[in-house]
């Protein structure tokens, strides 16, 4: 996505010369599945992430409550970052934020709420990406397609645009 001069998110095409096959599953949303062989290091797709986001859930500024469990500040911080997701993707075109909402989420029942459900299950960390203030923070990058491939077979993302490659073959999954 990149934003134009009135700041509003217009969305990048998905480039690839071979995409793999979109199907439906039967317990997991959509998925991407192979229809040839994918050798290691090959380029499967390129497109410009939904959302990029920090992985690692921080409490706002007196969010935390003294006499609140671990457990129940857990709860604290994920329904903030719920939220901060949710004012995020609010300012998606419509578009972007039903491609984002049609995701799947495996996080239905820890509290992590609607949003940030799809973020955690979805997600794929970014390699250096640096913000300026931490070295060590990590980043999340949700993409519309790359986000349908299978989260066990290890893929490489980029920052600035979802560039997917596996980094261990896949042998042809459907005919």
């Amino acid at each position: 996505m990149r934003m134009d001069g009135e700041g509003i998110y217009k969305s990048e095409s998905v480039q690839c010369s071979r995409l793999p096959e979109l199907r439906d599953t039967p317990s997991m949303g959509q998925g991407l599945f192979a229809k040839y062989d994918i050798k290691r290091g090959e380029l499967i797709l390129a497109e410009r992430p939904l959302l990029v986001y920090p992985r690692d859930m921080m409490a706002p500024e007196g969010a935390l409550v003294d006499h609140f469990t671990d457990e129940e500040n857990k709860q604290v911080i994920m329904f903030e970052f719920n939220r901060m997701i949710e004012t995020t993707i609010s300012r998606f075109p419509p578009e972007s934020q039903a491609d984002f909402k049609n995701l799947h989420n495996a996080h239905t029942s820890d509290g992590s709420g609607p949003l940030l459900g799809i973020a955690r299950t979805n997600n794929y960390g970014i390699s250096n990406l640096y913000d300026g203030s931490d070295r060590d923070a990590r980043y999340g990058a949700v993409c519309k397609i790359a986000s349908r491939i299978n989260h066990r077979y290890t893929i490489s993302i980029l920052s600035a645009l979802c560039r997917t490659w596996l980094t261990n073959p896949v042998n042809q999954l459907y005919t």
